[in-house]
């Protein structure tokens, strides 16, 4: 497994890109409050001075309480992250296009929609589709477009060879293919 580390423009954020899924959910937010959390967001919310951990498909984001230095506080959250997703080591983050458009022929247009996790991606056939596809983590529908952003540490070779055969095949399906 890939993992790199980001250091984004909000300074009490930082986030970690993986090459593998870990929800499919929209997102899940963790924080020091009751209830269950995977072994992930507790390894990380057991570094003191953590306040907030969120889980999307391919990236966790990890939000430090104030006063908290990233200096101080990163070796332990590296080790957390490494130890839960049996990582070997964490790269910094490629500088990457991370989202391509594609044209859709179809029917109809297709009404705008945004799919951020692949368990809403199910009402729709296409972004279902397109969310089969490792490495897809958004999925945006609108009109003859659709817009797909991937997960950082995946690389567009083989998702757009993949993502064209899907909308070919929801082209065929709906009637608007050649």
């Amino acid at each position: 497994m890939r993992i790199a580390r980001e250091a984004p423009a909000n300074p009490e954020v930082t986030i970690y890109h993986t090459d593998r899924g870990l929800t499919d959910a929209i997102v899940e937010t963790y924080g020091h409050g009751a209830g269950v959390k995977p072994p992930l967001a507790a390894a990380i919310l057991a570094v003191p001075g953590i306040r907030q951990v969120s889980i999307v498909r391919y990236k966790v984001r990890v939000t430090k309480g104030r006063g908290t230095r990233w200096e101080i506080v990163l070796p332990s959250i590296d080790r957390a992250v490494l130890t839960s997703l049996d990582g070997d080591s964490i790269e910094p983050t490629p500088r990457d296009e991370d989202h391509r458009s594609f044209r859709v022929r179809a029917h109809a247009p297709l009404p705008r929609a945004v799919y951020e996790g692949a368990g809403v991606a199910e009402e729709h056939p296409l972004a279902d589709a397109l969310f089969s596809i490792e490495g897809v983590a958004e999925v945006i529908l609108d009109g003859d477009e659709v817009h797909v952003r991937k997960g950082r540490l995946f690389s567009w070779t083989p998702l757009e060879t993949k993502a064209r055969v899907a909308i070919e095949r929801f082209e065929k399906h709906e009637g608007g293919g050649d």
